[in-house]
């Protein structure tokens, strides 16, 4: 989706504006019964697109554009535990509410310097300390797929956000588990990068020395995408990589055909519910159709 918008948005076809109000009015038609945002940007993501119109109005070089800003005019909201310069952070805990931080994530910075702009702040359970997104001081988040069944936790605003499309990215955290259960449970793509891979700094903490920081989005090539921009060392977090960033887009492609994929053995046990075991079973003979090798591995 990021490409086919930015294509849209440098050809003019829509304005930054029109973007950002049709997600906002989306948001508007749903949280009340999905509670994934916890607060909604109205004037600072209106503000931003004007900017961003203003911006490509005056800039006859879209090449330029596209270089400079991989993320122009593109929607996105951050798990609450993000900080955000003038959008309340509460991790979503009445311990912190009304409490506005003085500067952003390193995250979160860097993808506002790649032209993204901020709808609001997505529920989660509170402090990250959960895994269903039942846990918030803001009520719990639904799955858009049926009211009645938990998104996953403990980015569970993330998953229902991407999920009922209310914003093309969103951003969170993963240190057992949160990216990817709820993009599991909401049928979405997440990513939960290489520990240091992305900066911590201004990510309040759930496990300083585990916590992932990475984001979910309807592809596996948003995922990328957004990841080419949030990666990368930063002074401000010791722990971050030193290592050069990759094109995480480069052969993105080229298909699974010779990669080797491994099964966890702990993953398919008796206790597995049979539906689960032949979801997975469908999965596995696809990629072995497509010429991936599967192989049994063992985590513990």
């Amino acid at each position: 989706m990021i490409k086919k918008t930015l294509q849209e948005l440098t050809e003019k076809q829509l304005s930054v504006s029109e973007l950002v109000d049709s997600y906002l009015k989306r948001i508007d038609s749903l949280n009340k019964k999905l509670n994934a945002f916890i607060t909604i940007d109205y004037e600072g993501a209106r503000k931003r697109a004007k900017e961003l119109d203003e911006l490509i109005h005056h800039e006859n070089n879209l090449n330029h554009i596209n270089k400079k800003y991989p993320l122009f005019g593109i929607p996105v909201a951050h798990k609450d535990i993000y900080s955000t310069k003038s959008i309340e952070t509460t991790a979503a805990s009445n311990i912190l509410k009304g409490y506005i931080p003085p500067y952003d994530a390193t995250a979160v910075k860097r993808a506002h310097d790649a032209g993204a702009v901020v709808l609001g702040k997505l529920n989660c359970d509170a402090f990250a300390h959960g895994a269903t997104g039942e846990n918030s001081d803001f009520g719990p988040t639904k799955n858009p797929y049926d009211f009645t069944k938990i998104p996953g936790g403990s980015s569970s605003g993330s998953g229902a956000a991407i999920a009922s499309d209310l914003c093309i990215v969103a951003s969170g955290t993963d240190t057992g588990g949160s990216l990817r259960s709820p993009a599991s449970f909401t049928n979405t793509t997440a990513i939960k990068p290489t520990y240091g891979r992305v900066s911590r700094y201004g990510i309040i903490a759930m496990a300083s020395s585990t916590d992932s920081i990475g984001h979910i989005t309807r592809t596996v090539e948003d995922c990328a995408q957004y990841l080419s921009v949030t990666a990368g060392f930063d002074p401000h977090d010791a722990t971050s990589s030193q290592s050069p960033v990759p094109d995480y887009l480069e052969g993105i492609d080229e298909g699974v055909r010779g990669m080797k994929i491994g099964i966890p053995k702990e993953y398919m046990t008796d206790g597995v519910d049979a539906e689960i075991r032949q979801a997975t079973e469908v999965v596995i003979k696809k990629y072995e159709s497509l010429g991936a090798s599967i192989v049994s591995v063992s985590l513990a």
